[in-house]
């Protein structure tokens, strides 16, 4: 009867580490899920951001080209100016 109750025993804390053992696994994923869910949103913000940085780069570019074309013709102003003084 003794080696039942101790079975029994032993039985309940193996059941009872294994559910300990459960319950951390279960802590570890909610964790790690967290942790996923944080990376991709910092990976969408990064890619917006990626996306706001490209449009704002075609920008400026169309506005050197207007800034460089309204150059040129300045300078064709200028250069008619001149010609007319000399």
């Amino acid at each position: 009867m003794v080696r039942v109750s101790e079975g029994a025993q032993e039985l309940e804390t193996l059941i009872n580490d294994l559910s300990d053992l459960s319950q951390q696994i279960a802590a570890a994923a909610e964790q790690q899920s967290s942790a996923a869910d944080e990376i991709s949103g910092s990976v969408q913000s990064a890619a917006d951001e990626n996306r706001t940085v490209t449009e704002k780069s075609g920008e400026s570019r169309q506005s050197a080209a207007q800034l460089r074309s309204l150059a040129e013709e300045l300078d064709g102003l200028i250069s008619g100016f001149r010609a007319r003084d000399a």
